[in-house]
């Protein structure tokens, strides 16, 4: 393999690098139009099933375990980092009625939304797992299931996020970050979000380590 080739010092910059020649690829190519919004937009939607392929492989492929809720979770950290983002810097939001901080800063603020919307995924997450912890196989793909349930209908009831039309308003935001430094900011991040997502993978021995472990335990 060609990481064999890299002693272990510089491997951990593999990623790193790689993410950043990834966006200056994608800046260029965007850039100079050799891409437009329709490639764009497929690059982006690619970049989020990435993050939820990899997430959902932690549980369903290296623990073991038969979790349904990716789809809830995921859609609540998306709308909660939507919200804050629109709360702060958009003029005219459906909560607020006017932003908190000049559009400009949304490059600042994005990334701390994003780990606001993390934090508020893990609660619900968490708050599944309490109850379910001893659970298993069938049982949890039932409970889990019942939760994306529970989390799209409770999504598609509220007006202040859009109900079922969706949230609007989100491109005004990344607008306001390409007048501070014109690039193609949602591919930035996607790829950035996506390349880091996918480390995942440098965790594979401790989680087959905790899977067996737990199955020696069930024995």
């Amino acid at each position: 393999m060609i990481l064999d080739k890299f002693s272990n010092s510089q491997r951990k910059f593999i990623m790193p690098v790689t993410t950043v020649i990834m966006i200056l690829i994608i800046t260029v190519l965007a850039k100079f139009e050799i891409i437009n919004n329709y490639f764009q937009t497929i690059i982006v939607t690619i970049c989020i099933n990435i993050i939820m392929s990899a997430s959902l492989n932690i549980v369903n492929g290296y623990m073991g375990e038969f979790s349904c809720g990716h789809g809830g979770f995921m859609a609540t950290g998306a709308y909660v980092s939507s919200v804050v983002t629109l709360v702060l810097f958009k003029n005219g939001n459906a909560i607020t009625g006017h932003a908190l901080l000049p559009e400009g800063w949304a490059l600042l603020g994005f990334p701390i939304a994003v780990i606001i919307g993390g934090l508020a995924s893990m609660l619900v997450s968490l708050i599944v797992a309490i109850p379910s912890f001893k659970t298993r196989d069938d049982y949890l793909a039932i409970i889990t299931v019942a939760a994306n349930f529970i989390v799209t209908t409770a999504i598609n009831n509220i007006p202040a996020v859009g109900a079922s039309r969706g949230l609007m308003g989100m491109k005004s935001v990344m607008n306001g970050m390409a007048d501070v430094i014109d690039i193609p900011w949602i591919l930035v991040w996607g790829a950035y979000i996506c390349n880091n997502g996918s480390r995942c993978n440098s965790f594979s021995y401790e989680l087959n380590a905790w899977k067996g472990n737990k199955r020696s335990k069930i024995r």
